[in-house]
């Protein structure tokens, strides 16, 4: 419980301070038309179900900056590396005009083998966490 709670304190910390460097707004983008990790299947854990929907409620009440904000929770193949998710988001994210915002990797990190990279794209972040699972939230400013 305190892992799952320490990755949701992260990732509304990497969402508010990445959206502190938003800038001019190109056409927004729907969590449906980011890419999706190759294997990846969206999650019917509750448990992380609701520990994501935890992660955006309080976006919203702590971060009045925040228009708007949605998330998935994915299962991904056992096994898959870090750098397996980094590099296919990093591929398919700056390929769609997103520019890296910050990374914390899972070797370098204090949460050990947990990572998260934000992106951002005009008022857009997006916010690809892995730990146990994969999250994907998508972030609009206002």
């Amino acid at each position: 419980m305190f892992k799952r709670m320490s990755m949701a304190v992260v990732l509304a910390l990497l969402i508010t301070s990445v959206l502190t460097a938003c800038g001019s707004a190109p056409a927004p983008v729907t969590l449906s038309q980011l890419p999706v990790f190759t294997g990846a299947t969206e999650s019917t854990n509750a448990a992380r179900v609701r520990l994501l929907g935890s992660v955006l409620a309080l976006q919203l009440q702590t971060d009045s900056t925040i228009k708007s904000t949605e998330g998935k929770v994915y299962d991904v193949p056992a096994g898959t590396p870090w750098d397996a998710v980094k590099s296919f988001y990093s591929t398919a994210l700056e390929k769609a005009g997103w520019t890296l915002a910050k990374t914390t990797d899972a070797n370098t990190s204090y949460l050990g083998s947990r990572a998260v990279m934000g992106y951002t794209r005009g008022n857009q972040v997006v916010n690809v966490a892995y730990a146990d699972d994969l999250i994907v939230i998508l972030t609009e400013a206002k």
